[in-house]
C-alpha cells in the first residue's frame, strides 16, 4: 500500500484483471462513516479508463458489507477487457472487495 503524507489516507491498486461475465458488479467491504472510498478502474498505461475515474463514481462513505459502486458507465462495459481497480482511502477502511461476474 502506498502511504501519501496524511497518515489518514492511501491508495492501493489491485494486480491486473480480466473483466468477464454478466453482469459486472463491484462492491465493497467497507467503514467509511468518518471519510470516504473512491474507486477507478485503470487501463494498460496506468490511467483512468474514460467515464470509470474517481470523478466518474460518487464516494462510498457509509459503514457496510456489500456497498455498491457505480461510475457513469456499467462495468459491463469493459467486459474482455484487463484492468486494475485503484482505491482511495481517506479516513476509511477496506476489509474487503468483490468483483462479482
Amino acid at each position: 500500500m502506498k502511504r501519501r503524507d496524511l497518515p489518514d489516507e492511501a491508495d492501493w491498486r489491485t494486480p491486473p484483471v480480466k473483466l468477464t461475465g454478466e453482469p459486472l458488479t463491484l462492491t465493497l467491504n467497507v467503514d467509511a462513516r468518518a471519510g470516504a472510498v473512491r474507486v477507478q478502474v485503470l487501463g494498460d498505461d496506468g490511467k483512468a479508463l474514460p467515464g470509470f475515474s474517481y470523478a466518474d463514481a460518487a464516494p462510498v462513505n457509509t459503514d457496510a458489507v456489500a456497498a455498491s459502486l457505480r461510475w457513469k458507465q456499467p462495468l459491463s462495459a469493459l467486459r474482455g477487457q484487463t484492468v486494475r481497480l485503484e482505491f482511495a482511502l481517506r479516513n476509511a477502511r477496506l476489509f474487503g472487495f468483490e468483483l462479482q461476474r
